[in-house]
C-alpha cells in the first residue's frame, strides 16, 4: 500500500524498494491467481446489487436502504480496484492512466474507495442516533449525506492534487508522496474511525434484530482490522512480496464481499426463489416486534411503517368507539322521542342491536380512505354513515 509508507532514504517515496525489485515482482503467477479469485467474487457481488435495484420496492429489500447499499458497494469496488493498481500487481507504465498518482492514491483508494465505504457504515449509525437519541426521522438524501461526510478527505485530495503531492518515479515504476501528505492521511482516516467508535458507544445498548446494529459494528471492526493490518505489513515490508500484496488485496475483497452478503443474502435469495412465502414470514416477524413504547431500539424503515400503522389503527379504533357511543345514545334518544320509524326503508328501531346491518354510506363518504383492516374499515364507515343519517333526520 502506498498510502502510508515512505522511504527512509528518500522522504517522499512510499515504497522503500528499488526499481529492480518492483519490475521483477510485478505480474507474478500469484498476482494472476488473486485477480482470478477476486473476479469470481465480483460476479455474485454485482449480480446481488442488480437484484437489489430491480426489487427495490420488495419490502424485505426495501428495508435494507437500497440507495445506501449500492453506494457502499460502488465504494467497495473502487477500493478493491485501486488496491490492485497501487500495490503494483501488474506494473504502472509511464504516461498511462495507471501512472496518474493523485488519481489512484488520493481519489480512488483513499477518498472514493475506503473512506466512501466506511462512511456508508457511519451514516447507518447516524440514522440510528437520530431515531434513538434525538427522536427524529432518519437522514434523507443518503448520497448527499455521504458526500458531506466525505468533505474533509475531498478537500484534502483537492489540495494534494493541486500541489502535486504525489508524483510518478519512472526509475521505480511507482509513485512517491511527501511525508507531510502521508501524515495527513494518517490523521484523516483515523478521524473517521473515531466517529464510528463514538457512535458505536452511544448506541451500544441497541437490541432490535431489524436495525442491523451488530452487522454495522462488525463491518466497522473489519475495516479497522484491515487498517491496522496494512500498517503492520507496511512496517514489516511484507507488501513488497507477491504473497504480501496479494494477501492485502484479498483482505480488502473479503471485507467488502462479506459485509454485503452478511446483510443481504437472505433477502436476495428469497426475492428470486421464494418471494411470496418469504414476504409473509417477514411480515409475521415484523408484526411480532414490540411497539415503540416497549422497544425503542429500531431504525429499520419497515419497523417505522409498522409503528405508524399501529398508532393510526389505535387512533382510528378510539374514533370508532366514540362513534359507537354516540350512535347508541342517538338510538336511545330516537326511540324515546319518536318511536319506531321506517322512512325510506333506511332506519328502523331494530337496527340498534345489529349495527352490522346498518345503512350504506352516503356518497359524500365515498372519498374517505381509512388505513384499517377491512372489518374495522367497514364498521367505522357504517357507523359514521348511520350517525350522519340519524342527525339529518333529527334536523328535518
Amino acid at each position: 500500500m502506498d498510502l502510508f509508507t515512505f522511504n527512509n532514504q528518500e522522504a517522499c517515496s512510499f515504497h522503500p524498494t528499488n526499481s529492480t525489485q518492483f519490475s521483477v515482482k510485478s505480474r507474478q503467477p500469484l498476482d494472476y491467481i488473486t485477480v482470478g479469485v477476486i473476479s469470481l467474487g465480483l460476479i455474485p457481488f454485482i449480480a446481488g446489487n442488480v437484484v437489489m435495484v430491480k426489487n427495490k420496492d420488495y419490502l424485505p429489500i426495501k428495508t435494507k436502504s437500497v440507495e445506501l447499499t449500492v453506494v457502499s458497494s460502488i465504494g467497495g469496488v473502487i477500493w478493491l480496484l485501486s488496491c490492485l493498481v497501487v500495490n503494483n500487481h501488474f506494473g504502472r507504465p509511464k504516461d498511462t492512466i495507471w501512472s496518474v498518482c493523485s488519481l489512484w492514491t488520493f481519489w480512488m483508494q483513499a477518498c472514493f474507495g475506503f473512506a466512501l465505504w466506511l462512511n456508508c457504515l457511519i451514516l447507518r449509525l447516524i440514522n440510528l442516533y437520530f431515531i434513538l437519541v434525538l427522536r427524529r426521522p432518519v437522514v434523507k438524501w443518503s448520497t448527499v449525506a455521504v458526500l458531506m461526510l466525505l468533505s474533509p478527505i475531498i478537500v484534502f485530495s483537492i489540495c494534494a492534487s493541486a500541489l502535486h503531492a504525489s508524483s510518478f518515479k519512472p526509475a521505480s515504476g511507482n509513485c512517491s508522496v511527501g511525508r507531510g501528505w502521508s501524515i495527513g492521511l494518517l490523521i484523516i482516516i483515523p478521524f473517521y474511525f473515531c466517529c464510528f467508535l463514538g457512535l458505536g458507544i452511544l448506541l451500544r445498548n441497541v437490541r432490535s434484530i431489524f436495525n442491523e446494529y451488530r452487522l454495522i459494528v462488525n463491518g466497522g471492526m473489519l475495516a479497522l482490522f484491515f487498517f491496522l493490518l496494512t500498517l503492520v505489513t507496511i512496517q514489516t515490508k511484507v507488501y513488497q512480496e507477491p504473497a504480501g500484496r496479494c494477501f492485502l488485496v484479498l483482505a480488502v475483497s473479503g471485507t467488502v464481499f462479506y459485509y454485503f452478503f452478511a446483510r443481504n443474502w437472505e433477502a436476495l435469495y428469497h426475492s428470486v426463489f421464494n418471494r411470496e412465502e418469504y414476504l409473509e414470514r417477514f411480515l409475521a416477524q415484523l408484526n411480532s416486534v414490540p411497539s415503540r413504547s416497549h422497544n425503542r431500539n429500531f431504525e429499520n424503515p419497515a419497523e417505522m411503517m409498522l409503528f405508524d400503522a399501529r398508532e393510526e389503527r389505535r387512533n382510528l379504533h378510539d374514533e370508532v368507539q366514540e362513534l359507537d357511543q354516540q350512535l347508541t345514545k342517538l338510538v336511545e334518544q330516537y326511540k324515546k322521542e319518536r318511536g319506531s320509524i321506517t322512512p325510506r326503508g333506511s332506519v328502523t328501531s331494530s337496527l340498534a342491536p345489529s349495527r352490522e346491518e346498518s345503512f350504506k354510506p352516503r356518497p359524500y363518504f365515498a372519498h374517505v380512505h381509512l388505513t384499517l383492516p377491512e372489518p374495522v374499515l367497514t364498521r367505522a364507515s357504517m357507523m359514521a354513515a348511520a350517525l350522519a343519517c340519524w342527525q339529518a333526520q333529527f334536523t328535518e
